[in-house]
């Protein structure tokens, strides 16, 4: 009796040694998971907002000259990926040597998604030296001086590079930095009643395009939180 009573303790403390390790291979991955999980950095998440200069040239069917003007955005940033509003006021006009004189003044709004490719600087760097791209779609309105109003949809895409500071009032760090991009403007040339063509040695007459494509430089000033 007595050595059936101790077969059944031992078979007992076995059953429970082999529960205990169970619960504690158990725990250890989740204690684990929950280490990494600690450890891995919070994604950003932050307001940003840029304003800058416009300094390029403005293509408007036959009007084609040296342009400048201001730029504005408001956005919000979800990791490397940025949603912006913006807003544009710029002049448009004839190059100075042009024999026609036409100018005038245009105000673009849109939207815009930026993209941060690589952020060179160490991680532990209080600035950042982040490479960008963007693209996005929006409205122009075209007023010309001596009256006339063009209204037109285009579409930019672009890449950029900005020093940003960070850091300082945590947990929620302000940013501050500078930026330079450079832009493609692509719009919907007005209607022209000018036949096909050769405005130069070619092999097919064709009419001229319905594309207007302008270049700009951006610079400017980034802010956020």
């Amino acid at each position: 009796m007595r050595t059936r009573l101790a077969s059944l303790a031992t078979v007992a403390s076995v059953a429970t040694l082999a529960t205990v390790a169970t619960l504690a291979a158990g725990v250890a991955p989740a204690a684990a998971d929950t280490a990494i999980a600690a450890d891995a950095p919070p994604v950003e998440r932050r307001i940003d907002t840029r304003i800058g200069l416009l300094l390029g040239g403005a293509d408007v069917g036959d009007v084609n000259g040296p342009s400048s003007g201001f730029h504005a955005s408001l956005g919000y940033r979800y990791g490397t990926v940025s949603v912006m509003g913006e807003y544009e006021y710029l002049t448009v006009g004839d190059g100075l040597g042009d024999r026609l004189d036409r100018d005038g003044r245009t105000t673009r709004g849109g939207a815009a998604l930026h993209w941060q490719l690589a952020d060179v600087a160490p991680k532990d760097s209080p600035v950042g030296m982040q490479f960008w791209v963007e693209g996005g779609l929006g409205a122009e309105r075209v007023m010309w001086n001596r009256g006339g109003v063009l209204y037109r949809p285009d579409a930019i895409a672009g890449f950029g590079f900005e020093v940003d500071g960070r850091g300082w009032a945590s947990p929620r760090p302000r940013h501050f930095g500078v930026y330079v991009a450079l832009r493609v403007m692509v719009a919907k040339g007005p209607p022209s009643a000018e036949p096909a063509m050769c405005e130069g040695p070619c092999s097919v007459a064709t009419t001229p395009s319905r594309n207007d494509v302008s270049l700009f430089a951006h610079l400017g000033l980034h802010f956020g939180r």
